[in-house]
């Protein structure tokens, strides 16, 4: 990279907005709108193409600073410029981290049910990336709870999509279309999150894959928060849901489903437990799908059946999955055996359902995720 470039570049942000990774990747971190708009603007003016700097790939084996060039570091734009209470609506500069924006609204008992997914800090690198594990399950996608924001596109122009309101965010809804789009298209600036209040009680149990566990739970009471499965090595499966709600709610649907539950356990816990085995193994090879509920466990299952040693995790009720191991071409063979719908993730869920049949191979969801791809 020629100094001079560097210079303009690096006088945008200033010193303390300047940093290097070990490989020599150069961070850019603005600290105001304005200043990731000169960013954006003179590296396209130079010729300079910048990448999204996406701490999630880090579990996967794959971290954004393993190799050198520009990135893009939301993290110091983290004010919280409101929240409603009144209309259940936050709206935050992207770089605002998931335990700053949950401490702030945990003050007015509520909440954003969007948790940060593997190495992830901000929510830029949430709503860029697609991946966030939804704790929802009347609205298990993300780009539910993403109402509108501001987007800064390559030439440095200001994009506004959405609104504060859910009247205001229907018609062409270009937020939908951003969210998961890994900064390809624009660089998320200011978002406009749905709310929820906070649930009177929250417990997750750890169970078997009895058959209709999953049924059960998808039938029941609104309480079922959300479903995790996972497949680890020497483990077998393991399935985990999570209850959420008034406190008779949740004792309810506890009590039903008491017949194919195990103990109680902590999810933050046992995520950590899932993350370990596919880090591990991500450097072989990592498989994404993208399917209905039902098709999500059965991968699961066939993994643990078919390659023991492998490691795979899926969230149902979000219709997405993730296996990793050491032969990712048996992977491919594994998934595709299931007729799953594939497409670059995030999918459009309402077009994926139990049958097989079209969509993108695993190549191109592989390639969505390499941290070589260009921003703008």
């Amino acid at each position: 990279m020629k100094r001079m470039d560097y210079e303009a570049l690096a006088a945008i942000v200033g010193p303390e907005g300047v940093t290097r990774s070990e490989v020599g990747r150069i961070n850019l971190a603005p600290s105001e709108p304005r200043q990731l708009r000169d960013l954006v603007a003179t590296a396209g003016r130079l010729g300079r193409k910048l990448n999204l700097l996406q701490a999630t790939l880090g579990p996967f084996g794959r971290p954004d600073s393993a190799r050198a060039g520009l990135a893009v570091d939301l993290s110091r734009m983290d004010r919280i410029l409101e929240v409603d209470s009144a209309n259940l609506v936050a709206t935050i500069e992207a770089g605002v981290r998931h335990e700053s924006l949950s401490a702030a609204l945990a003050e007015a008992h509520l909440r954003w049910p969007v948790a940060a997914f593997g190495q992830q800090r901000t929510i830029a690198e949430t709503i860029s990336t697609g991946l966030g594990l939804v704790k929802s399950s009347i609205f298990p996608d993300l780009r539910h709870w993403m109402l509108g924001g501001r987007w800064m596109l390559g030439s440095g122009t200001s994009l506004a999509s959405g609104g504060k309101t859910v009247k205001n965010s229907a018609g062409y809804d270009v937020s939908r279309i951003l969210v998961g789009s890994f900064g390809y298209s624009a660089i998320p600036v200011e978002c406009h999150l749905r709310l929820e209040p906070i649930a009177a009680r929250q417990i997750a149990f750890e169970g078997g894959t009895e058959p209709g566990i999953l049924s059960q739970a998808r039938s029941g009471s609104t309480a079922v928060e959300s479903i995790h499965v996972a497949a680890l090595p020497g483990a077998g499966i393991t399935t985990v849901i999570s209850f959420a709600g008034r406190v008779d709610a949740v004792e309810s649907a506890v009590t039903s489903m008491s017949g194919v539950l195990g103990n109680e356990v902590s999810e933050l816990d046992w995520m950590n437990r899932v993350l370990g085995p596919l880090s591990d193994r991500a450097g072989g090879g990592l498989v994404r799908w993208t399917a209905g509920p039902d098709v999500c466990a059965r991968i699961v299952a066939k993994i643990a059946e078919s390659a023991p040693e492998l490691a795979a995790f899926a969230a149902p009720l979000s219709r997405w999955g993730i296996a990793a191991g050491t032969d990712r071409r048996k992977l491919d063979e594994i998934v595709a055996g299931c007729r799953v719908s594939t497409s670059e993730w995030p999918a459009d869920f309402d077009r994926l359902g139990e049958g097989g049949g079209g969509g993108l191979g695993f190549s191109h969801i592989r390639n969505a995720f390499d941290p070589d791809s260009v921003l703008v």
